[in-house]
């Protein structure tokens, strides 16, 4: 039986990682190479990485990447840095599989593959001994209730994108998505191909959003939407707040505006190994990353602003890579200063290592003594040079960039 939490007993930053989701690996053409790189840059930043354990066990993209790299991920189990998500009313990942089915969100790709299923559970059990778990019907109404208001507003980006449609369609739709007690995507699905066929790609992608908004606020989590999910959310968020003005350099996606402001690429990403990313997390380095990352969600107001407004959402967004750009920035020139001053002790650890020469010609007739006895001196000075380096505050981000790019 899997240990369960809340999620305020996971100290530190959380983000529910929603591109394991087998849903939107379909809708987005999410291939394995760009799973693994988000994945990773995710861990580099958050304390918790979230993953539903329903998408754990029906994505073959996701289930894939955790047994791959088995070892690291044991690792990143036993940190609770990967953590499972499930319901409070299951007590693992077997129990996902074979209690109330018709209750659960239904894979679409493993349909009837129990057998299949079940194998995945028995894995994943013997690596994840920790969930975060969360209450199915208060993040099902959360869910239902977006979609139908969205609906049902007549002025929503969403209705506008239904253009064509009778109004009484849509009010049919979002009366029946109203009238369900637990919606789930699989039933959302029916309800749309009963009313609206014709739009169903478009009202599905739009149901992702708040079923993934759903899955973050009931975690007390970031949300890490795909920038698909993204695009259409912002859309929401732009007219909720009567503005679609995005600042100058904000219009991206996410994590590649956290990319370019941090001077990572994608190809240094996935050049890491994911075996490197625990290592940098166990390091000192890692844990002042993670610490300054915290520092800048709360300060762009992440904390709790989904549940809050969801419109201010973007806005959040937006003020989180301001304060990266910033941050990264006041770095990079402190880095700078620091190297100089490195260089000018490394110059001056030469100059002494030959004053010990000199003094060892002095005290004995072997030159040998004496040229040994100015590199130890030297020796010596390298590794305070680098413990130093090592503990000068505010310079993380840019010594762990450094390290990611120079693999390449």
């Amino acid at each position: 039986m899997i240990a369960k939490k809340r999620a305020q007993d996971f100290p530190g930053s959380i983000v529910y990682f929603t591109e394991a989701d087998p849903s939107a690996q379909v809708l987005y053409n999410i291939t394995p190479e760009e799973f693994s790189a988000k994945m990773k840059l995710w861990l580099l930043l958050a304390d918790h990485a979230v993953l539903s354990v329903g998408h754990m066990l029906e994505s073959n993209i996701t289930f894939d990447w955790l047994t791959a790299n088995s070892q690291a991920v044991a690792e990143l189990a036993q940190d609770e840095a990967v953590v499972p998500s499930l319901r409070e009313d299951r007590d693992g990942f077997r129990d996902f599989v074979v209690q109330a089915p018709e209750q659960e969100d239904s894979p679409s790709v493993l349909v009837g593959q129990r057998d299949v299923l079940l194998g995945r559970a028995s894995v994943l059990s013997d690596v994840f001994s920790t969930a975060v778990c969360w209450p199915p019907t208060g993040e099902s109404r959360w869910f239902r209730d977006s979609m139908a208001a969205d609906l049902a507003r007549r002025d929503s980006p969403l209705r506008r994108r239904l253009v064509g449609v009778r109004t009484a369609v849509v009010d049919r739709l979002a009366g029946e998505i109203a009238s369900r007690e637990f919606l789930k995507r699989e039933e959302l699905t029916r309800i749309i191909r009963k009313h609206c066929p014709e739009r169903e790609r478009l009202l599905r992608r739009y149901g992702d959003v708040f079923y993934h908004m759903a899955g973050a606020v009931f975690k007390d989590a970031v949300p890490v939407l795909h920038p698909g999910a993204a695009a259409l959310f912002r859309q929401k968020v732009a007219d909720a707040v009567r503005s679609t003005a995005t600042p100058s350099g904000q219009q991206g996606e996410l994590w590649r505006d956290i990319l370019d402001a941090w001077g990572l690429t994608f190809a240094s990403l996935q050049r890491l190994p994911l075996s490197e990313v625990v290592q940098i997390r166990h390091d000192s380095l890692g844990v002042k990353l993670r610490r300054t990352w915290g520092t800048l969600l709360r300060r762009a107001g992440f904390s709790k602003v989904v549940r809050q407004n969801i419109a201010e959402f973007d806005s959040a967004r937006i003020d989180l890579i301001r304060l990266l750009h910033t941050e990264v920035g006041a770095q990079r020139r402190r880095y700078s200063t620091v190297q100089k001053v490195r260089s000018a002790l490394e110059v001056g650890s030469w100059v002494t290592a030959g004053l010990g020469y000199l003094v060892g010609l002095c005290l004995t007739s072997d030159p040998v003594v004496s040229l040994v006895s100015g590199a130890l001196g030297l020796a010596v000075g390298k590794p305070v040079l680098d413990g130093v380096g090592k503990r000068l505050p505010k310079t993380e981000l840019v010594v762990v960039a450094a390290r990611i790019v120079g693999r390449g």
